[in-house]
């Protein structure tokens, strides 16, 4: 097998980015000229008499209108993920803005002239306008990454700034400005002074957009998008200027400044549209030069929290103070009632998201109950109240017996399945002030105030009795110790009553498990020699055999040798054959260090990258042999027979013994067929992994020579789960 080369000409996709885009100057005196050929036919247009010059002028706006509105959709079309989002809302903002200018240039070839400057339908569309150029704005910001709460709060946030400037911009700007105007305007201002504000609220965000992340990072294309949004801005600040230009007896000249401002702002979108189109090379992501900054920003929150706390006071201060009936009551009063909902809705946001927030802290995902620094503080607490009232209170503890073991034996998943049914039984046995929590990953306390030794000891029966029914009738016995301490008997803190429950659960465990035991000195203290010889034999057996597979699994690491893998293959086996959850226990134990007479060998065979000699080949024939003496009395005597005849084969011409078919132990059959898919599947020195699909030809053509048929087939269930698992 050839090996894999690497590609040298592959790039990273921010490389042809790292380096300066080099601007053709040709594009940019073509970019100029463009302009300049909007701005002639903008102004001469009011040489040609009557409405035809209002109909050339307005060319100079759905030109480049309609040009965003293509060129943005081809950037979406050609973009994927994230930025086709945003080019997508650029497409919708110019289809408003298109629709927009081809009703005013209906309008004026229909009625013969202008139509009034606020007019419903144009203050429809601007307000939809100004919802998509702030949409394009948060996508720029990718503010649409953000959660939820965190948009809603920006929103309101956002919302109570805008209803202060907007007040600020009708005092300050508009009413001053409309002063001179015949007639009463006051309607006109009230809906003038949106725009300014959406101006504003606009350029500063925009502003804020290109320099808080690093203006480094932003690519042409989105800086033109920028400019262009800030110069538009500029010009819907001055929209109110613009309506006073156009009032009956007013100079008309300055329309010529606001409108171009205008068109600039939409040339530039148009330009940076097809500085994208034109160059692949700026997609999205963004530039990644200097360091990120996160988005938003708590200083900005801050900032507008406290434009809004200082607002509304100041605006109900002026409601109260301004005339009765007058327009100054009604805007200063609907401003302060907006922010003032608007306060209160970010209160409510803000509440939900901290309670949600403490909940996932506190309360487990698997269980539902709460977690281990919630057991403490409440324990504590519930240990203050008993102390103030005189009660009793008990801590019990519970620990599900060799809970690892389950998992190997019965799977993962219905492990998850046992913890949910004992938290399901906990919660449906405690009274409703009791506490219950999970403490461990295989753990539970349980804290009851009030509760006497009997009704402890009734509460955690019922509890272990609840488990039993719970748990499936094909799957292994899921049982749990438990151990009780009592307040003030047998302790008077909480840590020292949680310690001796905890204790308590072990010693029952070690006294045979499922039980519950009281704590007591001469209980938990109790075992006669022999039981205490006994669980320090089966710990120390337990713990031999995982530093056994431990030690065989570094030594052979450059053979890929995995016998956790092997391990877990062999129970599946085990499971889907029907042998009962001992004989399981103990297959697992023999797939775990099945390998480890191989420790024995030297480099000279483990990691020879070509195939064996005679010699080489007769060594590693040895170390089933050596296995089985290694693993002495560390295991019981039929695991090491089954380490042992783990090489024989089916047709009888494997080694050490040479025995055939149901001659080999069942468990030597199984562990020759686990052992076989990991090592096909795993790299060795001389070749690399091979795929499942060619592992399960191999080993279905070696069935009924080298391997039993029987469990070539049973494996493969549990070698796909695996091969899934591993793929995730």
């Amino acid at each position: 097998m050839k090996h894999r080369e690497v590609d040298s000409t592959a790039v990273s996709p921010h490389v042809s980015d790292a380096a300066p885009v080099q601007t053709n100057p040709g594009l940019v005196v073509l970019a100029a000229v463009g302009f300049l050929a909007l701005c002639i036919l903008y102004l001469e247009s009011a040489a040609i008499p009557g409405n035809s010059g209002l109909v050339v002028a307005d060319m100079a706006f759905l030109v480049p209108i309609a040009l965003g509105l293509t060129l943005c959709f081809v950037a979406y079309r050609r973009s994927h993920g994230v930025e086709a989002a945003f080019w997508l809302t650029a497409t919708a903002l110019y289809i408003v803005l298109t629709v927009s200018e081809l009703y005013y240039l209906w309008w004026l070839v229909v009625e013969g002239g202008p139509p009034p400057p606020i007019y419903a339908p144009f203050q429809i569309l601007h307000s939809v306008a100004a919802a998509s150029f702030l949409l394009v704005l948060a996508a720029m910001t990718r503010l649409a990454d953000a959660p939820a709460p965190v948009r809603l709060r920006w929103l309101f946030d956002v919302g109570a700034v805008a209803a202060i400037v907007y007040v600020l911009c009708l005092k300050v700007f508009v009413q001053p400005l409309f002063a001179g105007l015949s007639g009463d305007q006051a309607g006109a201002g009230l809906v003038a002074a949106v725009y300014p504000t959406w101006g504003l609220l606009m350029g500063v965000g925009v502003l804020w957009t290109l320099i808080r992340p690093g203006f480094g990072r932003w690519r042409t294309w989105e800086r033109l998008i920028a400019v262009s949004m800030v110069i538009y801005a500029a010009g819907i600040i001055m929209w109110p200027m613009w309506f006073v230009a156009f009032q009956p007896g007013a100079p008309a000249e300055e329309r010529s400044i606001l409108d171009l401002i205008l068109v600039l702002g939409h040339y530039l979108f148009v330009l940076a549209a097809a500085y994208r189109v034109l160059r692949p090379s700026q997609a999205w992501p963004m530039r990644q030069v200097g360091p990120v900054r996160r988005l938003p920003g708590s200083g900005a929150t801050f900032i507008a929290i406290g434009i809004a706390v200082i607002g509304l006071p100041a605006l109900v201060s002026l409601a109260v103070r301004a005339e009765a009936g007058s327009l100054d009551r009604t805007v200063f009063g609907i401003a302060a009632g907006v922010i003032a909902v608007l306060a209160v809705a970010r209160t409510i946001v803000s509440a939900l998201e901290n309670g949600r927030l403490f909940r996932a802290s506190t309360i487990d995902a698997l269980t539902g109950l709460p977690g281990h620094g919630y057991f403490h503080e409440r324990i504590a607490s519930e240990l203050k109240m008993a102390e103030r009232f005189g009660e009793p209170l008990s801590v019990i503890w519970i620990d599900v017996d060799d809970f690892g073991r389950f998992n190997r034996l019965a799977g993962h998943d219905a492990g998850d399945e046992v913890l949910q049914g004992l938290a399901s039984a906990i919660r449906a046995t405690i009274a409703s002030n009791d506490i219950a929590c999970r403490v461990g990953g295989d753990e539970f306390g349980i804290v009851s105030r009030g509760s006497d030794t009997a009704e402890s000891v009734a509460i955690a029966e019922r509890v272990r009795g609840a488990l039993r029914a719970a748990v499936d009738a094909g799957s292994p016995a899921a049982t749990v110790s438990v151990g009780i301490a009592r307040y003030p008997e047998d302790a008077r803190s909480a840590a020292e009553l949680v310690k001796l429950a905890r204790g308590t659960a072990y010693w029952a465990r070690l006294r045979g498990a499922d039980r519950v035991l009281e704590y007591e000195a001469e209980t938990v203290l109790g075992l006669d020699p022999e039981e205490r010889i006994r669980a320090i034999e089966q710990q120390s057996r337990t713990g031999t055999v995982r530093a056994l597979a431990t030690a065989a699994d570094a030594r052979l690491a450059k053979t890929g040798s995995q016998s956790t893998a092997v391990a877990e293959l062999a129970v599946g086996i085990g499971r889907r054959l029907g042998l009962d959850a001992e004989r399981i226990e103990l297959l697992e134990t023999a797939a775990l260090v099945h390998d480890v007479g191989m420790i024995a060998l030297g480099d000279d065979i483990l990691a020879k990258p070509g195939p064996l000699t005679a010699e080489e080949t007769e060594r590693v024939r040895r170390h089933p042999q050596l296995g089985e003496r290694i693993l002495g009395s560390a295991v019981p005597e039929r695991v090491g027979k089954w380490v042992l005849h783990h090489h024989e084969r089916w047709d009888g011409t494997g080694y050490p013994d040479g025995l055939r078919a149901a001659g080999i132990p069942l468990e030597s059959r199984i562990l020759a067929v686990c052992d076989a898919w990991a090592a096909i599947t795993s790299e060795r020195p001389y070749r690399f992994a091979r795929t499942a699909q060619e592992a399960a030809v191999e080993l279905r053509a070696c069935a009924a020579t080298q391997f039993d048929p029987a469990i070539v087939e049973a494996l493969f269930g549990d070698a796909e789960t695996a091969t899934e698992e591993s793929a995730r």
